[in-house]
């Protein structure tokens, strides 16, 4: 038949409908990584992650304090073995997939789907269909390609749910993985520590600091990463933060009202729309974390991102890094993370942004350095010319957080600056 499918396609089908994954990604990533790599991240995708990295503000509580606070509190917590001021918080991890019951089911989006994996109430604005059930009664809890996440125990009834706004639908009693709850204690409210992770830490580690610096933020995390360089720098040099809305601009403004740093302003204003507004006072270093596909986040049970919705995603991040030059000083220094696995939001991305005449790649500063000398972070040597086109600049300025070395959260992380092309530094 001149329509049968070929082997690869017959074989990229089945991964497609085993993992819930679109067909247009799980071929281009076998394109990238090979079938046997496709597989083993897409397996690894589902578990959660090992530990929260906490960033421990040292201004407010020393290490050892906030580590003896956790252990008194039964929590399971470790130094983290790369950084001085970082603890890991265990997260405790159970095996759902031999789970045999029979309970109501309540269905949940996507978003959903990642925080009550990890234990998180179950809210009626993420519920997006249901079975009959009673209030009080156990319910199984599925995201949209029906993979069990959890089981919970009702809050309300069934007739009650289509009336409910913000309301608790059922609380989780047993999820792949159970998050301890570290933001509901006081010692965060006091905003002795925030919650990142491992790729945003790697992300404020790899900047350069000098006093006088004027720092800027484009990242669409919830402030905590803006933060974690007002720690770095003392609260003593000015950081600009941009919301994109005003939901953003909440979230950001609790997080500084929780920690009182004075260090921090931030503007509302969409990203590309801030940039190429008329900047009287330039920028010196810039953390970016753009809108990503997040496909290094665990735990992710299915994926609705296509390859075509994947190549606009990376023609904005393009856009950005094209026109940020506008507000930067010569020789800005820019840290850019994303929380994704792809080649074209990593490795490609980089491969683009160095080519431009105004761009030069940048090595990371001597913390970074060490963990790359010492083999704790590396660029993905495996895969072929057509994406790592130059490995040296491939080798000293970016890293791969891969997600099943260190069980949790990976990403990319690349290191530039605003320069002419002369040579590496």
């Amino acid at each position: 038949m001149s329509e049968e499918k070929t082997e690869l396609e017959k074989e990229i089908s089945l991964i497609s409908k085993k993992y819930h994954y679109k067909t247009s990604l799980i071929k281009h990533w076998i394109e990238d990584f090979g079938k046997e790599k496709t597989e083993e991240f897409l397996q690894f995708s589902k578990s959660p992650y090992s530990s929260l990295w906490v960033q421990v503000n040292t201004s407010k509580i020393d290490i050892d304090s906030l580590f003896d606070i956790f252990e008194e509190l039964e929590f399971e917590v470790i130094k983290n073995p790369l950084f001085d001021d970082i603890l890991e918080v265990k997260v405790n991890q159970f095996d759902l997939s031999d789970y045999n019951k029979k309970y109501p089911v309540i269905k949940v989006d996507r978003e959903s789907a990642q925080s009550i994996a990890m234990g998180r109430e179950v809210f009626s604005y993420g519920v997006t269909g249901y079975e009959f059930l009673e209030k009080g009664e156990n319910v199984e809890i599925r995201d949209a390609a029906n993979n069990l996440i959890a089981i919970g125990k009702s809050e309300v009834s069934s007739k009650e749910i289509p009336s409910l706004k913000l309301n608790i639908v059922a609380k989780v009693i047993k999820s792949w993985g159970f998050e301890p709850p570290i933001t509901e204690l006081s010692y965060y409210r006091k905003g002795f520590y925030n919650i990142l992770t491992p790729t945003q830490i790697f992300g404020v580690k790899s900047m350069y600091f000098e006093n006088n610096d004027n720092i800027l933020v484009l990242s669409v995390d919830k402030g905590d990463t803006a933060l974690y360089i007002a720690e770095r720098t003392n609260h003593k040099i000015p950081i600009t933060v941009v919301a994109q809305n005003r939901n953003h601009l909440r979230a950001i403004q609790r997080q500084i009202r929780r920690v009182k740093t004075k260090a921090i302003r931030v503007i509302s204003a969409p990203f590309l729309s801030f940039i190429q507004d008329v900047h009287t006072i330039k920028y010196t270093s810039v953390y970016l974390e753009l809108q990503n596909s997040r496909t290094a986040v665990l735990p992710t049970f299915s994926s609705n991102l296509n390859f075509p919705t994947l190549r606009k995603m990376v023609s904005k991040q393009k856009k950005v890094t094209d026109l940020l030059y506008k507000c930067l000083v010569p020789n800005a220094s820019i840290s850019l993370i994303t929380h994704s696995i792809d080649t074209l939001e990593n490795e490609l991305l980089f491969n683009h942004i160095k080519s431009k005449s105004y761009h030069e790649p940048q090595a990371f500063p001597p913390e970074i350095r060490e963990l790359q000398k010492n083999g704790k972070i590396g660029y993905r040597d495996y895969l072929d010319k057509r994406i790592i086109d130059d490995s040296f600049a491939h080798k000293s300025s970016t890293a791969f957080i891969d997600p099943i070395d260190i069980k949790n959260t990976g990403g990319y992380l690349m290191k530039y600056k605003f320069a002419l092309k002369k040579k590496y530094i």
